[in-house]
């Protein structure tokens, strides 16, 4: 029976891991197509986003350091918010959860100034888990409230 189980997850992770690969190709093949320079910045965040997801995190990091340092140089304040976010989904699933709630921190004050709910929401939930895995409750539950209303929003 474990032998069975062992052999549904394999096969589970291995078409996960099959459709991330796809996904990034999608995004790359946008990326490359892309004249705009803010939405090559938002797919390079989103390409590290993904590359983060399947363990790649050397390249994670170098896309998501290029996009914050492409963001701040065009003044393009979404994208050094997205950069952010980037880098602080990185640092939590490295298991640096100080440095991703400075990230995250980062991120939530460019999107509170820029009113870009849905990222504010997406971050509010991500600190809310970041703090729940410092035992951080309290913190944990205000910032899974916001994330509601911002979600609502």
């Amino acid at each position: 029976m474990i032998e069975k189980i062992t052999l549904l997850l394999l096969l589970f992770f291995s078409f996960e891991l099959v459709a991330q690969n796809q996904m990034i190709d999608s995004l790359r093949v946008l990326y490359q197509a892309s004249k705009d320079s803010s939405e090559k910045i938002d797919l390079k965040c989103e390409i590290s986003q993904r590359y983060t997801e399947i363990g790649e995190f050397e390249l994670a990091e170098k896309l998501a350091n290029e996009a914050l340092d492409q963001a701040s140089k065009t003044q393009y304040d979404k994208g050094v918010g997205l950069a952010y976010y980037s880098l602080a989904r990185l640092n939590q699933y490295l298991g640096d959860l100080n440095k991703a709630i400075i990230h995250h921190q980062e991120a939530f004050h460019i999107f509170k100034s820029k009113e870009l709910f849905e990222e504010l929401a997406w971050t509010s939930l991500n600190m809310g888990i970041t703090f729940l895995g410092q035992k951080d409750k309290k913190k944990a539950i205000e910032y899974d409230k916001k994330a509601l209303d911002y979600f609502i929003k």
